[in-house]
């Protein structure tokens, strides 16, 4: 009747709750609307079968020697420390995630590397602002914010690599630049460098030889 109309229950004035919920929102996947209307995962978590869990849904990961290895790595003032570490997270939580991982000044001496997942994978950022300068690549390589990787092996007779960038799913999208990435010094074969199956973009970085008399050997 007229009454009804008048307080919004009949077919003059539609249920305004009528329709799909939460605007149509996937609950198993919508970091804003993750298992229920409105529940929000957050800039450090994502939604995962309707739960939410551990990873960066900005698409990078920051890495800082004054960092730590316990920190999200998903915003500047929370970064990791070991490339080693935000290698690993980010080919665990997959490219839909990490699209690329960004360190600052400073010597990182790890391991043999491996970027084997589509991201991109820079240096050479300042770690206040993270920034780069404008001719922090060729041909000038100020120097300013040196990202240099250091094999950690220092004896051994097998050849070491420092990095290793490589895999099938590695086009020119993935981008490697702004190191300074330097063999081992293990008295062995040392590659600073190693390029496998892909065709990742190479570009504004400097290899160096293993020992810190580089400069003065033949084979340098």
């Amino acid at each position: 009747g007229i009454g009804d109309l008048a307080r919004g229950t009949g077919a003059g004035n539609p249920n305004p709750e009528a329709g799909a919920p939460c605007g149509g929102a996937d609950l198993t996947s919508d970091t804003n609307n993750c298992g229920a209307c409105g529940h929000v995962c957050g800039s450090t978590l994502y939604c995962a079968s309707s739960s939410c869990v551990q990873g960066c849904t900005g698409g990078l990961l920051y890495v800082s020697p004054t960092g730590s290895d316990t920190a999200t790595g998903c915003t500047s003032s929370a970064p990791l420390q070991t490339l080693t570490h935000a290698l690993a997270l980010g080919k665990a939580q997959g490219s839909a995630l990490v699209q690329e991982i960004h360190a600052c000044k400073g010597i990182y001496k790890e391991p043999q590397l491996s970027l084997d997942f589509k991201s991109s994978f820079r240096g050479s950022y300042d770690c206040t602002t993270w920034k780069r300068t404008a001719t922090f690549g060729y041909p000038t390589f100020d120097g300013t914010n040196v990202s240099e990787i250091d094999s950690s092996a220092t004896t051994g007779s097998s050849t070491v690599t420092t990095l290793i960038v490589g895999g099938a799913s590695l086009d020119k999208t993935v981008v490697v630049d702004g190191w300074t990435i330097r063999g081992s010094s293990a008295p062995a074969s040392s590659i600073a460098l190693g390029l496998t199956a892909g065709g990742a973009l190479v570009e504004n970085d400097q290899l160096l030889g293993g020992s810190p008399t580089e400069s003065s050997a033949a084979d340098a």
